[in-house]
């Protein structure tokens, strides 16, 4: 990525569209550096951490245990969990498009956070 600085507003704005064709181009080739980061274990593993989460939080409401620790870290932790769920989400359906021979927990761990993100996002309508 580079950055360009020109004296008026109009060289500004076509630096900043170059820039933007510059990221599109590298992105339409799944070369996300975050994929590459990421093994196949390590993303099974948050994909689980996320729905036992999501689990948890529906069991705690559901028998309805009222402990003031979990209802402090439900309200803390419930946020990044929702944005990591749709972060995750698509991750991984790029890791298993480009690396279609994986292991069956990854695509378990895959389709209970589909699911899980179908009942968690459905439930605000």
């Amino acid at each position: 990525v580079y950055v360009y600085v020109g004296s008026k507003r109009s060289d500004w704005c076509s630096g900043l569209v170059n820039i933007v064709k510059s990221v599109k181009l590298k992105n339409l080739n799944y070369n996300l550096p975050m994929i590459q980061r990421l093994s196949e274990k390590k993303i099974t593993v948050i994909n689980f951490i996320i729905v036992f989460y999501f689990v948890s939080i529906y069991i705690i409401n559901r028998y309805k245990i009222d402990i003031l620790m979990i209802d402090v870290f439900r309200e803390i932790l419930t946020l990044p969990f929702l944005i990591a769920q749709i972060v995750f989400l698509i991750l991984g359906s790029l890791f298993l498009i480009k690396n279609r021979k994986s292991h069956f927990l990854t695509k378990l761990s895959l389709i209970l956070l589909v699911i899980c993100s179908f009942i968690t996002i459905g439930s605000f309508f």
